[in-house]
C-alpha cells in the first residue's frame, strides 16, 4: 500500500465560539530548494514531503505520513543549508523560508549506500519465495542504492520465523528491519497496544505480549504498513505473485462505512482486498473483516442459470432460463399476487431495474433483505453490515415504492429477488414461483 500524501494539522480560526464547526486555518506556504529547484510547500511539511512535491523521492523506512516520527532507519539523511557538513533526518526536520535541501550529494549517497549494507547485513536472500518480492522497499532500494555485493564473511544471526501473531498476520523476524511501523500504528491509529519491540541491539525483535495475540481487527493495516516482507497476511501468503494481479478501484461491500478499496485479481479469481486511500471516508485504512469480504465473490459462484425446486433443477442457457420464468409470472402479472425483494447489497441501478420491472409486472409488494447487523466502532467498522442501505432507501422513494422488511414475502405467491440476502429460507419454499437474480 502507498504510505505518500503528508497530513496536515492546521488549527481553527482563533476566536471561534466554542461548540461551533471550527474552519482550518489555511497552511501556511515557504519557499525552499530542492537540489537548486525552487519549491512552494506547506510550512508543516517534512524534507520528505517537499521533495515529493517536485518528484524528488527521499528513501526511507521507518517514516510514514500517518504516524509519529521514529527517526531510527537513518536512510533519508539529507544535508540542508541549516546545517552545513552535517546528515539531517528527512522525516523529522521541518521547512522554513530559504531553505536548501541537497538530496544527492556524495556524502548523502554514500550514506545511503552505508545504510542498506546495515539494514542486509542479517536479512535472508528470501525474495524467491517471500510475498513482499515486487513491492519491497528493501529489494527497491538495494537495485537503486546499493547494488553491491556483501562483504559480510560471518554466519548471518539467526531469529524466530513464521511466528503466527494473530489470526490475520505471521512475522518472521529475520526479515524484520525494526522500523516500528507495525508497534506505532496498533499505538496510534488502532488505539490498541498489542505489539511491541523485545530484546536490544541486533537481537531486537517485535513480539506480542504473553497471552494476547494480535487479535484487533485492524491488524490487517501492519501488514500494509510494513515495507519488507516481516510481516505478512496468512489469507494472501503464496497466493500470487503482485505482478500478476490487476488492480481496480472499488469499495468495500463488508458494512455501510464505503471505505475505498483495491481489489487485485488474475482472471476471474480475487485475490486480495487493499485500502485505497479516501481522506473523507478511510483515511488509508480498513478493517480485517473488510479484507475477508471478497470470499464470497470466489466462493459458490452462480454459473449456469438453473431452472426446478430442490433436487429437480437442471442446468439451462439464459434465455431458456428467462423465457421460463416469463412463463411462470404471467398468470400472475397483474393480479397482486407477485412480489420483488431487492437486497442493501444491491447498487443503486440494480434497485432501480428490479423497481422498473415490478412496475411492468403490476407487482404488488416489494420487500428489503439485509445481512444482520455486526460488530461497530468509532473508527472504521459500522453495525449495518450492508453497503447501500441508504441508497436502495434513496432509490425506492423516487421510484415511489414502500418497502417491506423481507419476513413478509409469504404475503405474495411469486417473488422476484434481486439477490437473496435476508430472505427467510423456509418461506421461500412455500412461494409458488420464485425467481432470483444472482449477481456473483
Amino acid at each position: 500500500m502507498s504510505d505518500s500524501g503528508a497530513v496536515s494539522t492546521g488549527g481553527g480560526q482563533p476566536g471561534a465560539a466554542q461548540g461551533q464547526a471550527q474552519i482550518p486555518a489555511p497552511p501556511k506556504m515557504v519557499k525552499v530548494f530542492v537540489d537548486g529547484t525552487e519549491v512552494q510547500t506547506d510550512s508543516r511539511d517534512n524534507l520528505i514531503e517537499a521533495a515529493r512535491r517536485i518528484g524528488v523521492a527521499i528513501p526511507y523506512f521507518c517514516y510514514h505520513p500517518r504516524l509519529s516520527i521514529a527517526g531510527q532507519c537513518r536512510m533519508c539523511l539529507v544535508e540542508t543549508s541549516d546545517a552545513p557538513g552535517r546528515l539531517v533526518p528527512g522525516c523529522q526536520v521541518r521547512v522554513k523560508e530559504g531553505l536548501k535541501i541537497v538530496t544527492t550529494s556524495p556524502a548523502v549517497k554514500d550514506n545511503q549506500r552505508g545504510c542498506m549494507e546495515f539494514h542486509l547485513i542479517n536479512h535472508p536472500v528470501d525474495c524467491a519465495i517471500c510475498d513482499q518480492s515486487g513491492e519491497c522497499k528493501l529489494q527497491d532500494y538495494y537495485m537503486e542504492y546499493d547494488h553491491q555485493p556483501s562483504r559480510i564473511r560471518v554466519h548471518k544471526l539467526n531469529k524466530p520465523k513464521r511466528e503466527i501473531f494473530g489470526p490475520q498476520v505471521v512475522y518472521d523476524a529475520e526479515r524484520c528491519i525494526m522500523c516500528t511501523r507495525c508497534v506505532r500504528f496498533m499505538d496510534e491509529i488502532a488505539k490498541e497496544p498489542q505489539l511491541a519491540v523485545v530484546d536490544r541491539g541486533t537481537h531486537s525483535l517485535i513480539a506480542t505480549f504473553p497471552g494476547q495475540p494480535l487479535d484487533s481487527q485492524y491488524s490487517g493495516n501492519t501488514v500494509d504498513i510494513c515495507p519488507v516482507g516481516a510481516l505478512l497476511n496468512r489469507d494472501f501468503r503464496f497466493q500470487s505473485r503482485v505482478w500478476f494481479v490487476n488492480k481496480s478501484p472499488t469499495v468495500c461491500t463488508g458494512c455501510s462505512n464505503g471505505c475505498n478499496v483495491y481489489a487485485e485479481s488474475r482472471g476471474e479469481v480475487i485475490y486480495r482486498l487493499l485500502p485505497r486511500r479516501n481522506e473523507e471516508v478511510n483515511q488509508v485504512w480498513m478493517c480485517d473483516e473488510g479484507r475477508l469480504t471478497y470470499h464470497a465473490s470466489n466462493e459458490k459462484r452462480v454459473e449456469w442459470a438453473r431452472t426446478g425446486r430442490g433436487d429437480t433443477t437442471a442446468s439451462v442457457g439464459p434465455r431458456i432460463a428467462v423465457d421460463r420464468a416469463v412463463e411462470l409470472l404471467k398468470p400472475l402479472a397483474g393480479q397482486g399476487g407477485i412480489g420483488i425483494a431487492v437486497s442493501a447489497q444491491c447498487t443503486n441501478e440494480e434497485a432501480a431495474a428490479a423497481f422498473q420491472l415490478g412496475a411492468q409486472v403490476g407487482a404488488s409488494r416489494y420487500f428489503l433483505g439485509s445481512r444482520p447487523q455486526g460488530n461497530s466502532d468509532d473508527f472504521l467498522m459500522r453495525a449495518d453490515k450492508n453497503p447501500n442501505t441508504s441508497g436502495i432507501l434513496l432509490v425506492a422513494e423516487a421510484f415511489g415504492v414502500k418497502l417491506e422488511v423481507a419476513n413478509g414475502i409469504d404475503r405474495v405467491k411469486a417473488l422476484v429477488a434481486m439477490r437473496t440476502d435476508g430472505l427467510p429460507p423456509e418461506k421461500l419454499a412455500r412461494l409458488e414461483v420464485f425467481v432470483a437474480i444472482a449477481q456473483n
